[in-house]
This record gives structure tokens, C-alpha cells and sequence, in this order.
């Protein structure tokens, strides 16, 4: 007798184990780089825990297989989501670029300004490419440029933090990730046709986008935008309706997979 409750008490234990280590459905995975000289960008994320960070959107829906969100040397400047793995990589030479930028560029800030900077554009970065693979996998109808849709949908998550504080370092690092490659923002003589056939719309669209749904989503908060001229009036007056066309996309497409949170 001693020895069947001995056995029922080792069952029920270890069943509760494989509940509690149950496959994630989230996966978050720093590699180490082989390159010496990206070591610094792979510890900077790890340690700023960017995954875990990014990984709390992905938890929120309900994925059919476990969805993948690493960091790993690529020989390329890139960030991409891999269809058919359920993976979304961001590449250490992409970050070592906007580390570069932001040192180079925001020099006059101290050092915990810039390294949020660089946290939250990496963090922002993931959401949009995390936004392709929700596109993908769950099948999700789209009308229009993916990649507008792409940043509409991670600028929805950054701004549904309950934080405004928060949501201020996230939009800040968006901000920089689109602007990285435009220091003289403005100066149109910068332009060429590349600039205008490449699939991503234009950094300076995709900047004032960004103006505009934070201005609708806390229009006291962000009332200094229009104020200072930063938002043009014409563009905020429509900003209330780009913002619920957003929501209401969001509410229809993409909550029926979410995540049922216990109250």
C-alpha cells in the first residue's frame, strides 16, 4: 500500500512538472555572436532584456505553435521574420547600426537617455516585424502596404501600455529607428528615386504616423505636439479617426486570438 501511494504521489508530482515546464509558447533566444566586435550589441540587449520586453506582446495572443523571438549575427544589416519557422530575428549588425547613430547623434544626452534610445527602438523593432508573423500565421487580411500595416499594428501595442512614461521611451526609440538614417531631417535634397520605389514607405511618413496616433490616443498628454507645431493641424484633425480605424482593425482582426486574462 505504502508503496502504490508512493507511486500515485511520484505520478501526480511529476505530471505537475511537465505542466509547470510545459513548451512556451513564447521563445526567447540571445546567440552569441561569433564576431568579436558584436559581442558588445548581444550583451547590451541581453542585459537590457529587449526579448523579454518584446516577448510580453507576443504573449498576449494565442499562438498555434510556439513563436521564436532571437537576436543572432546575421553578415547582414537586417531584422526579418521568417515565415514557415514561426521566427522573428533581429541581427546584431542592425543594432550595432543604431547604436552607432545614436552615439554619433544624441552625444549631447547622458548615457542612461541614450541607452533607453537604443532598449526601446530594438523593443519597437520587434513589435513591427512581430506584427508580420501575426499577419502570417494568423492569416490576417490585409489591404494595402504590409509594411504600413506592419507599424500601425506595433504602434498599437506601444501605445496600449498603461504607462504613459513608458509609452514616451518606446515612441522615443521609434522615433529614432526611423529616423537613424536622416540626421538633417527635412532636407529634401537628400532624396533620390530609391528612396521612393523601396516597399517601406519613407521615414518621415512613417515618423509623422507615429505623431499621429499618439496625438489620438492621448490627445491632453500629447496636446504639445500640435501646439509646437511638431503635428501639423491638418494632419491632427484626422489623427482621431486614423486612430479608431486602427483600433477597430486591431479589435476585429487580431483580439479574437488573443489571450483570454483571468480578472
Amino acid at each position: 500500500m505504502r508503496n502504490i501511494v508512493r507511486f500515485i504521489s511520484t505520478a501526480i508530482f511529476s505530471a505537475t512538472l511537465n505542466i509547470a515546464f510545459a513548451a512556451p509558447q513564447v521563445i526567447v533566444t540571445y546567440t552569441p555572436p561569433a564576431d568579436e566586435n558584436l559581442k558588445p550589441y548581444y550583451e547590451f540587449l541581453k542585459s537590457h532584456q529587449a526579448l523579454e520586453s518584446a516577448g510580453k506582446t507576443a504573449a498576449l495572443l494565442k499562438w498555434p505553435t510556439p513563436i521564436t523571438l532571437e537576436t543572432k549575427q546575421c553578415n547582414e544589416v537586417n531584422a526579418m521574420y521568417v515565415p514557415g519557422e514561426a521566427r522573428v530575428i533581429m541581427c546584431y549588425e542592425i543594432f550595432k547600426d543604431l547604436v552607432e547613430k545614436v552615439e554619433a547623434q544624441l552625444g549631447h544626452h547622458d548615457q542612461n537617455y541614450r541607452n533607453d534610445i537604443k532598449r526601446n527602438a530594438a523593443i519597437f523593432l520587434f513589435r513591427h516585424e512581430l506584427s508580420h508573423a501575426i499577419f502570417d500565421i494568423f492569416k490576417i487580411p490585409l489591404i494595402g502596404n504590409e509594411e504600413i500595416a506592419a507599424d500601425a499594428v506595433a504602434f498599437h501595442y506601444s501605445l496600449e501600455q498603461k504607462n504613459i512614461e513608458e509609452v514616451k521611451k518606446v515612441l522615443q526609440g521609434a522615433k529614432f529607428y526611423f529616423m537613424r538614417r536622416n540626421e538633417n531631417f527635412g532636407d529634401d535634397t537628400r532624396y533620390d528615386f530609391g528612396a521612393f520605389s523601396d516597399i517601406h514607405p519613407l521615414s518621415e511618413q512613417r515618423y509623422f504616423n507615429m505623431l499621429c496616433y499618439t496625438y489620438a490616443k492621448f490627445p491632453e498628454q500629447a496636446e504639445f505636439l500640435v501646439k509646437q507645431e511638431l503635428l501639423p493641424q491638418g494632419r491632427a484633425d484626422y489623427c482621431p479617426r486614423e486612430w479608431d480605424q486602427l483600433q477597430y482593425g486591431v479589435q476585429r482582426l487580431i483580439r479574437p486570438y488573443a489571450v483570454k486574462l483571468k480578472k
